[in-house]
């Protein structure tokens, strides 16, 4: 059994999972840091994923 998680290049299918990873984690900038960060319910649109997908200069990969 591999002990290790699999990393592979993000597709569309995993933009659930990772607006939710981006969600929280954007949630705790705004709590830590409210004089920067501003809350917002959805920082990862599915538009913007799919650019970030299909620019040959961005790499996003999941586990």
């Amino acid at each position: 059994m591999d002990k290790y998680p699999i990393v592979h290049p993000a597709k569309p299918s995993d933009y659930e999972a990772v607006a939710k990873l981006v969600t929280e984690l954007h949630a705790r900038h705004v709590a830590a840091r409210p004089d920067i960060y501003a809350p917002d319910p959805c920082p990862l649109g599915p538009a913007y994923y799919s650019k970030l997908l299909g620019d040959p200069k961005s790499k996003v990969f999941v586990a």
